[in-house]
C-alpha cells in the first residue's frame, strides 16, 4: 500500500514535539509530547478540551511533564522515539485508513496512541479517570472523525450519500 502524506497540520505537530521534548528536559521523544505540541498548537481541535478547562491547568501540566532543565546539546540533530511513540506512529496510517482518509492527522496519531497499552498518552487517559476511547469520542463529537471506521468497500461517494 502507497504510504499516507502527513498533513501541513501533522507535521508541524511533529516539528513542535522535538522542540518541546527538548524544552522539557528530555533526549527522547514520547506520546505526551505529541500530545502536548498538538494541545499548542491546536488549542481548538486538539484533545485540550478533553483535558483542561482553563489555559493555566494546561501550563501547569506542561510544567509537571519537565525532567530537567531544557536539553540544548543535541543542536539539530534527531532525538530517539521511545518505543511506544514509535508503534503508535505505525498505527497511525491504518487507523487514517480505516476512516477512508488521504492524508495523516493529528487525531489519527491519538487515537492510534490509544491502542498502544504501553503508550504514555494511553496512561494520561486513565489516569484521569478516562477509557482510552475517549479520544476518539472527543474527535467524533467534534466532527472531526465520523462515529464508525468506513467499511473497506465504501467509497469517498458512497460516504456523501450516508
Amino acid at each position: 500500500m502507497a504510504a499516507l502524506p502527513f498533513s501541513e497540520s501533522f507535521k508541524n505537530v511533529i516539528a513542535t514535539t522535538r522542540l518541546i521534548a527538548l524544552d522539557l528536559g528530555c533526549d527522547y521523544i514520547s506520546t505526551i509530547h505529541f500530545f502536548l505540541a498538538d494541545c499548542q498548537l491546536h488549542p481548538l481541535s486538539s484533545l485540550k478540551g478533553l483535558f483542561f478547562k482553563k489555559e493555566a491547568d494546561f501550563q501547569r501540566f506542561y510544567q509537571e511533564c519537565r525532567v530537567g532543565p531544557a536539553v540544548f546539546a543535541m543542536g539539530a540533530g534527531s532525538v530517539p522515539l521511545l518505543a511506544e511513540t514509535d508503534a503508535a506512529l505505525r498505527r497511525t496510517k491504518r487507523i487514517a485508513q480505516a476512516y477512508q482518509e488521504t492524508v495523516l492527522q493529528p487525531c489519527h496519531f491519538f487515537v492510534a496512541a490509544t491502542e498502544v497499552p504501553t503508550s504514555i498518552f494511553r496512561s494520561l487517559l486513565t489516569t484521569n479517570n478516562m477509557a482510552p476511547e475517549a479520544a476518539l469520542a472527543y474527535y467524533v463529537r467534534n466532527g472531526q472523525l465520523p462515529a464508525a471506521p468506513v467499511p473497506a468497500n465504501t467509497s469517498r461517494q458512497q460516504l456523501g450519500k450516508l
